[in-house]
């Protein structure tokens, strides 16, 4: 397939969950011809996201005015919410139709479905990689834990409950928005990016990093090197830029162990967990 093309993916993909398929085929069905119910504009980018329940949000990017959200909920049945995402300049996304809490279940936590939150879309498989970090951190309690590019905080969430003293970092406003709602005794999260607000959270015994593609900036890998007395659980979804960042940590952490999950299948992508441990 010319890379370049355009793919016209109906209802028959296997690759999303479910109620995601079954959103996606309604909708097709319900935006009328020349997707006249759908906000106008030459590109419109439509993100669909289902909760534990089945129940989908939709987020739409691009294009003008509203379209007629109200008619798509009620043609497409598993769509329960639809959202206007207006870019950094516009402010947060703004509801269009439909219910304006969507609880997401997460390790026993209730979450509000925030539109723009990063969430992965492969749940068994995200469960299963969520699962392998906790597992390579190994006994937490009484440790100093330190979970970087936290999200909504899982990691140092379910670390706080086993008794770990835990500090999550993250700058995304829809990860701090969905961590809101939720606390465990011995976990609070820094707002701001991790180069900003590490050097607060260190010395550590045990940090878990799952930075964006790019990986950790430069000055990241420096504070790790003095900062960290026990092991680092690097999720990376770039193996490329997961070589570059352990090079940049010389030879102060040796590789214990590496575990690739296919989280995109049929595609080139895998998400890897690398555990480094100090060196002796």
């Amino acid at each position: 397939q010319d890379p370049a093309s355009v793919v016209d993916v109906d209802g028959r993909c296997l690759l999303p969950e479910g109620p995601v398929a079954e959103a996606w085929a309604a909708l097709r069905r319900s935006w009328g011809p020349g997707a006249r119910h759908l906000p106008s504009g030459a590109e419109l980018h439509l993100t669909l996201r289902a909760n534990h329940r089945g129940d989908v949000l939709v987020l739409v990017r691009g294009g003008r005015g509203r379209g007629n959200p109200e008619l798509l909920l009620e043609r497409a049945p598993p769509v329960r919410a639809i959202w206007k995402a207006f870019g950094r300049k516009g402010g947060l996304p703004r509801l269009l139709a439909g219910a304006e809490r969507l609880k997401e279940e997460w390790y026993g936590d209730l979450l509000d479905l925030v539109p723009e939150a990063f969430l992965q879309g492969n749940r068994e498989a995200a469960k299963r990689l969520h699962d392998a970090v906790l597992g390579e951190l190994r006994e937490v309690r009484g440790k100093r834990l330190v979970d970087a590019y936290c999200g909504f905080g899982l990691y140092g969430l379910v670390s706080a409950r086993r008794g770990a003293s835990a500090v999550g970092i993250e700058s995304d406003p829809s990860g701090l928005q969905m961590a809101g709602g939720l606390g465990a005794e011995g976990f609070r999260i820094l707002a701001g990016t991790v180069q900003e607000r590490l050097p607060e959270a260190l010395p550590a015994d045990l940090v878990v990093l799952n930075p964006p593609r790019c990986g950790i900036a430069p000055g990241v890998a420096g504070m790790l090197v003095t900062g960290v007395t026990g092991r680092i659980v690097y999720v990376s979804c770039d193996p490329a830029t997961l070589a570059r960042d352990v090079r940049r940590l010389g030879g102060s952490f040796e590789i214990r162990r590496l575990q690739v999950f296919d989280l995109f299948p049929q595609t080139a992508h895998v998400e890897v967990v690398l555990t480094l441990d100090r060196s002796r």
